[in-house]
């Protein structure tokens, strides 16, 4: 036992206020027993060392099995402050033992002090603890307090024309989300469990294991059946932990006309939580809506939610708003699925305030996240953030609040000054909290993985941070607004973020490259391939999760290893076999294009690339187009290539070479940039290079209007001039400062006979290259670099460089098929490498790459005839395929 300002024992297991000599009592005791137990269940004590003002890491951070009840017993034990903890035994083990209630007391605070307990602790013993936590640990009990309902049956096998089952399941869940003693499993959850056991009709033993997957204790289930002129609609209420028994059951019938059907599911949940209560307790509208017809396309939209069809959840919401403006949760869920589709908050900000205009028609737990919701819109991500945080609190499992919480912190972008920090500013919100939150989410809710994977799949790659190019954006307030990136780096073992100035970052000044930042890609890219993994164990049919773990694969370059986990290839086949959409078939062939490519089997993807452009639709969308346009490129469709880039306009946004965007570029300009960039990609032909050039310059002068002209040209021009340098020579683009564009730098330099320049520069990026992949630096960059040492005359440095990505392929970027001058200058630099080869006699490399020219560029246009013709004699006699 402890004392006041006796300090002995074992420092590990020592209370905050003993370890100082303060006034103890026997709260410091159950601190004591709570670090006994967390090193019962983890191993070693929450603060090994002796720190007791420190914080040690959660007994879930540890062991993500233990149930969650368990969890937050400790961290009461483990409270800093004596006040915060339990005072006895009796209460602690209540904490940790099975509960009994039918309903529980929502609520941090609440929760709290029905736990709190006085002094025994010791009298109960460790091994009195041992027989009630460790059984709990193995068998995961349910939760009492947690109601499921689940989509009801259909007696007599049809369902009535006025509610089917999946209507009565949101209907009741609706009408219980009005008492706020009431928690209902999460329903995302609910319908990703049911997801998993296919579209068969759920019978009450399928419910029973439904319930039990989602941790839930009470199950709520029944059948709707046509009955005359009206629908007889029958609930019962079954307890899981006493083996499913049935506590109490109750039908309503409803005219078919459906006048009574908010009044009758109000007294159906009234019965079965509490066996029949006065009506004028409960809060009115639990349909939200007087019109039928908004109803029924409200539940159509909460249908598609859960099957994670963001599109369709968004057309059916709008139609119940066409039928009634103000029905509060059409509006909410519609925010909700325009913000997790990333659609701007400019486009939701006013949907989620008009589902805040009548907060009588929500229920506590819409209204809380309607609130959270509004907060992130309006951008006031750290009201938003403690909003999803108490919603957390009071459910741990609710999937909504913990995508929110990364949301808030992923979109808060403001930067603040910091002295501490190596470029004197730091990110306001944390990244590696937001990572937390989003990872708890998609594990929550595995099915949630279809509206992040597919044509999403950028997204979820640019969540987890993994691919090298992609940096955090920031800004900071003040008369002239600063712009700053980062790129993420460990800073020992934490996820970290330093934002440099936009200027210094683009251009690699200070140390905006910081030397971990590939060990942190690649953390990244491990983390989220076990994510994705666990879709696919939820999943096992699904394209998408397929889709998403080959991306996942390529980064890290384990293109063809023998097993599907470890395969990008099989992977990518695998969601194309999987795949009944269109869209996802053109990408996940790309893709298998790209893969192809990157293993050498130039003539497989060469057959692939013709496949696909062979059946591509003759308008395709901008989308496909840009996929389709680097597929044209690849097989020397020059002029293909340029009129599917002109499609691909409407997804262009031109950048400065500081990386500003220039968001408002006029459509006709970006058009003519894109042709030109084809050309320029491809280094010819020089005469379509230069009339391009003029286009846009007589586009720009034309359309800019008040975007700024100069502005504009360079954003659009900086690019295709430096790809063009070879072909046309200096244009009026290049400057000795060119900001964040180091090519256009060297080659100003070079055409002015500054050697020392160039030097410099290549010496300055051959620093970075030794902290990254070959592959993780563009290969137009290293074409560039290539093209300064050949007019220095150091062709044995040009060969090496050239060699460290070619040698390389499978680290290049999983972007290399949509970005017209990576595969441009992929093209360049194998036909520049052979060339060298043969000029240096060594026709073994000449022979190689050759090859790999050829057999890619099936369908030459004239332009790439004569380089061709150069190649297949170097080449040599065509082996068989």
């Amino acid at each position: 036992m402890t004392g006041t300002g006796v300090v002995v024992g074992t420092v590990d297991y020592m209370s905050p206020e003993q370890a100082s000599g303060e006034e103890v009592d026997g709260r410091s005791d159950i601190y004591s027993l709570g670090c006994v137990l967390y090193e019962m269940l983890i191993g070693h004590t929450p603060l090994p060392g002796g720190t007791a003002s420190g914080q040690g890491r959660s007994v879930s951070q540890e062991r993500r099995e233990i149930p969650l009840e368990v969890e937050y017993a400790i961290d009461v034990a483990l409270a800093k402050v004596p006040s915060e903890r339990f005072a006895t035994a009796r209460e602690f083990a209540d904490a940790l033992g099975p509960k009994d209630t039918t309903a529980s007391r929502r609520g941090f605070g609440r929760t709290a002090r029905r736990w709190a307990a006085t002094a025994a602790v010791v009298l109960v013993g460790l091994g009195a603890l041992g027989v009630i936590v460790l059984p709990r640990i193995a068998a995961a009990k349910l939760d009492a307090s947690l109601y499921v309902v689940v989509p009801f049956g259909h007696r007599g096998g049809a369902a009535p024309a006025l509610v089917n089952g999946d209507q009565c399941e949101l209907l009741l869940s609706q009408a219980f989300g009005r008492w706020t003693d009431v928690r209902l499993a999460d329903p995302l959850r609910v319908h990703d469990a049911r997801m998993r056991r296919g579209d068969q009709s759920m019978t009450l033993d399928e419910a029973k294991t439904l319930a039990k997957d989602v941790g839930a204790g009470m199950l709520v289930w029944g059948d709707v059946s046509q009955v005359g002129d009206s629908i007889q609609v029958t609930a019962a209420l079954y307890d899981l932990r006493r083996g499913g028994r049935t506590v109490r059951d109750y039908t309503v019938r409803i005219h078919k006309d459906g006048k009574q059907l908010e009044s009758k599911f109000r007294e159906l949940a009234d019965s079965i939580l509490l066996g029949g209560v006065n009506a004028e307790r409960l809060r009115p509208d639990v349909i939200g809506t007087e019109v039928l017809a908004a109803f029924y396309a409200y539940s159509d939209g909460r249908d598609a939610l859960a099957r994670w069809d963001l599109p369709a959840a968004e057309r059916s919401f709008l139609a119940a708003l066409q039928d009634d403006p103000d029905y509060a949760q059409a509006n909410l869920w519609l925010a909700h699925a325009e913000m997790w589709s990333d659609k701007p908050p400019s486009e939701w900000r006013l949907t989620a305030a008009r589902a805040l205009a009548s907060p009588q028609k929500l229920g506590s737990r819409d209204l809380a996240l309607a609130r959270a919701l509004w907060s992130l819109s309006d951008g006031q991500f750290p009201d938003a953030c403690v909003r999803y945080r108490r919603i957390i609190a009071t459910d741990p499992n609710e999937f909504v609040a913990w995508f929110g919480l990364g949301e808030c912190q992923r979109r808060d972008e403001l930067v603040e000054p910091d002295v501490a920090s190596p470029s004197g500013w730091r990110f306001r919100a944390s990244y590696r909290a937001a990572a937390a939150a989003y990872r708890r989410a998609l594990e929550l809710v595995p099915s949630s993985h279809r509206a992040l994977t597919g044509i999403a799949m950028d997204r979820l790659v640019r969540l987890f941070f993994a691919e090298s190019h992609i940096y955090r954006p920031g800004f900071a307030p003040a008369v002239d607004t600063l712009h700053f990136g980062a790129f993420p780096s460990l800073d020992h073992d934490t996820l970290a973020f330093v934002p440099w100035p936009i200027a210094d970052f683009f251009n690699a000044k200070g140390g905006s490259r910081p030397a971990t930042a590939q060990a942190a890609v690649a953390r990244n890219r491990e983390e989220l391939r076990r994510l994705i993994l666990q879709w696919i164990n939820a999943f096992p049919e699904s394209a998408n999760a397929y889709e998403a773990l080959s991306l996942v694969l390529e980064t890290t370059g384990e293109l063809e290893s023998g097993t599907l986990e470890r395969s990008a290839l099989d992977a990518i086949r695998r969601a194309r076999a999987l795949s009944r959409d269109s869209t996802q078939s053109l990408r996940t062939a790309v893709a298998e294009a790209r893969l192809l490519f990157k293993l050498e089997r130039f003539g497989d993807a060469a057959s692939r690339a013709d496949s696909i452009l062979a059946s591509a639709r003759a308008e395709p969308s901008p989308l496909a187009a840009r996929r389709l346009a680097g597929l044209a490129l690849l097989t020397g469709r020059v002029y293909r290539a340029a009129q599917l880039l002109q499609r691909a306009a409407p997804l262009e946004t031109p950048i400065t070479w500081d990386g500003e965007e220039v968001a408002d570029a006029p459509m006709p300009v970006k058009q003519a940039g894109l042709e030109l960039l084809a050309y320029a990609a491809a280094g010819a032909p020089a005469e379509s290079i230069l009339a391009g050039k003029k286009r846009v310059d007589q586009r720009v002068s034309s359309w800019s209007g008040h975007v700024s002209t100069d502005r504009l040209r360079l954003a659009v021009l900086h690019v295709p001039m430096s790809l063009a340098f070879e072909a046309i020579g200096l244009s009026d683009v290049h400057r000795r400062d060119a900001g964040g564009d180091y090519v256009l730098e060297m080659q100003w330099a070079i055409a002015h006979g500054d050697t020392a320049a160039v030097r410099r520069e290549l010496a300055r990026q051959a620093g970075f290259r030794t902290r990254a992949r070959a592959g993780d630096v563009a290969i137009d960059g290293t074409y560039a670099e290539a093209g300064m040492l050949l007019q220095l005359r150091d062709t044995a440095a040009a060969l090496a460089l050239l060699d460290l990505s070619l040698q390389a392929l499978p680290t290049l970027g999983t972007h290399l098929l949509e970005q017209p001058e990576q595969v441009g200058c992929a093209l360049r630099a194998m036909a520049l490498r052979a060339e060298l080869a043969a000029r240096a006699g060594d026709s073994v490399a000449a022979a190689r790459w050759a090859r790999a020219v050829v057999s890619l560029l099936t369908h030459p246009d004239p332009p790439l005839e004569p380089l061709h013709r150069r190649l297949t004699t170097l080449a040599g006699p065509t082996r068989p395929r």
